[in-house]
């Protein structure tokens, strides 16, 4: 069974007849009936019967209908979700970094993040030192703030850091996602 048998059953029970159906979906009324007749076979069932000039729905068809379209249903929300997830748009974001980058650093950017990205689990792992780069080097880490400098990893300048001690804050260093 594939999404287009799934796809042709919907359109025919939905328009009742051939013609309609394969309009609506744009392919040829042959095309749409070997679609419905592999997906019988499959089934091991009759799912239309001829009526006048269109079909009607068995009683088996009327039993499959709401499972069709709930099969249909799952498979449209299975392909956004997937491209949600492939555009960056929602799935999970691990964050690694020390409590205090946390605190400092993290806290309102991901309060503004969460909000440009509601979608988007963020989990933050607690670590420092080497253990933040042996996180993101066995792909426990997605992201992690780590001293800049190492090759290994690619960086990004998240924003610059003041020294504060100073009284003219001046750059002294970049926290690198």
């Amino acid at each position: 069974m594939n999404i287009r048998q799934v796809r042709a059953f919907l359109e025919i029970a939905d328009s009742g007849t051939l013609e309609r159906a394969s309009s609506r979906l744009n392919v040829s009324q042959p095309t749409l009936s070997r679609q419905i007749d592999a997906l019988e076979r499959e089934l091991q069932v009759t799912l239309f019967e001829s009526s006048g000039r269109g079909v009607r729905l068995t009683s088996i068809g009327e039993c499959l209908l709401d499972q069709c379209r709930q099969l249909h249903s799952d498979y449209v929300v299975l392909g956004e979700k997937a491209r949600a997830l492939s555009s960056g748009t929602a799935g999970l974001l691990r964050i690694g970094a020390t409590p205090a980058a946390i605190e400092a650093f993290l806290a309102d950017y991901l309060a503004r993040f969460r909000r440009r990205r509601p979608d988007v689990e963020i989990r933050l792992i607690e670590a420092g030192g080497s253990k933040l780069q042996e996180l993101l080097a066995s792909g426990d880490s997605d992201i992690a703030i780590v001293p800049e400098g190492n090759p290994k990893f690619e960086h990004r300048e998240l924003y610059p850091v003041c020294n504060l001690t100073n009284a003219k804050p001046r750059v002294r260093r970049s926290v690198e996602f």
